[in-house]
């Protein structure tokens, strides 16, 4: 008997105390958001020049840790020449301890972009842009290829800013 009314009152104890709790209005944790919602823009590749010369220009080594993807922007500031400038952004392979091409866009107009989401999905996307549905690895750095020998050059600039 003396057992069974234990059991009783912890029971109504317990009933008590979820009553309590039940009453009280719930509160969410709700994240500050606070602009800017992503990392301002950082120029990787300021104002890189290939004038009279093939070949590619690369900005410095870039780490992401926590970021869910890029957006880049290339923009041509002068051209000589037929106007064709291939840039992107190379992902570093440490197995084989060299980069490798990730996105790339060939631009024929003054501006051009690249996103990198990991499931990012365009139907339709505008003219000059290059949308990559994978994740953003871990290192990554931006390029510029110019193509043409000595009678074309470029004069550009590549910028990025992290999606987070």
């Amino acid at each position: 008997m003396i057992r069974s009314a234990r059991f009783l009152m912890i029971a109504l104890a317990a009933t008590a105390a979820l009553t309590a709790f039940a009453s009280a209005p719930a509160r969410a944790q709700v994240p500050a958001l606070q602009p800017p919602y992503n990392t301002p823009s950082v120029s990787v590749l300021p104002l890189a020049s290939r004038f009279g010369v093939d070949g590619t220009v690369v900005g410095s080594q870039q780490t992401n840790t926590d970021k869910l993807g890029i957006v880049c922007r290339h923009k041509v500031v002068s051209t000589s020449g037929a106007s064709s400038v291939q840039w992107g952004i190379q992902v570093y392979d440490a197995i084989a301890a060299t980069y490798l091409e990730y996105a790339s866009n060939t631009q024929t107009g003054a501006e051009g972009m690249i996103v990198i989401r990991a499931g990012s999905v365009a139907s339709a996307v505008p003219t000059g842009t290059v949308v990559l549905g994978l994740p953003l690895p871990n290192a990554w750095r931006p390029f510029l290829r110019v193509v043409g020998g000595n009678t074309f050059g470029s004069r550009s600039q590549i910028s990025c800013g992290y999606v987070k």
